[in-house]
């Protein structure tokens, strides 16, 4: 059974800390939490009026750590239940993949690996499957595909060219 204690670590290292990157369509984030997810969500006013500023972007930069470990576990890890992958390993890549690529993007990447519907959603199904498979099997096909799907992100989109370095060595991560 994943645990989100031992993935969260993993995400926080990969996603760093404050960015506002023209480049990025995100905009400005912190812990990898996004202004633009934020927005979406309907968060961002609770983080201005915690900094005082009404300034969006300094809001972001005001989050704390903890409270972006909240939102991961939230928005996350919980809804798609990544605890009912057995390896950690898998856990962890699909949780970190979906915090980079969005859920549905990181999930249909390990429903496709597993010769599944990919409907973008965790099921019984797409667990039963995945927990059958030696975890350091599908970590690697989950890695080459991950990898793939950034190479071919930056080819329809080379303005984001400037982040495949970052990506792939995310991708190739053994956690």
């Amino acid at each position: 059974m994943s645990d989100f204690n031992d993935a969260i670590p993993v995400v926080l290292r990969h996603e760093g800390g404050f960015e506002n990157s023209p480049n990025d369509p995100g905009g400005a984030t912190d812990f990898g939490i996004s202004l633009r997810w934020l927005q979406a969500k309907g968060l961002l006013a609770e983080l201005e009026a915690e900094d005082k500023t009404q300034n969006e972007v300094m809001a972001i930069r005001s989050m704390t750590k903890e409270q972006a470990m909240g939102y991961y576990k939230a928005y996350f890890w919980d809804p798609p239940k990544y605890q009912n992958l057995n390896a950690q390993s898998i856990g962890t890549k699909v949780f970190d993949s979906a915090v980079n690529m969005g859920a549905s993007r990181a999930h249909k990447l390990l429903q496709g690996i597993l010769g599944l519907p990919q409907d973008g959603i965790l099921g019984p199904k797409t667990f039963a499957e995945a927990n059958a498979i030696s975890p350091s099997v599908l970590v690697v096909k989950y890695q080459t595909a991950q990898a793939q799907f950034y190479r071919d992100l930056v080819a329809k989109n080379p303005k984001l060219d400037v982040f495949l370095a970052g990506w792939l060595n995310r991708a190739f991560d053994r956690n």
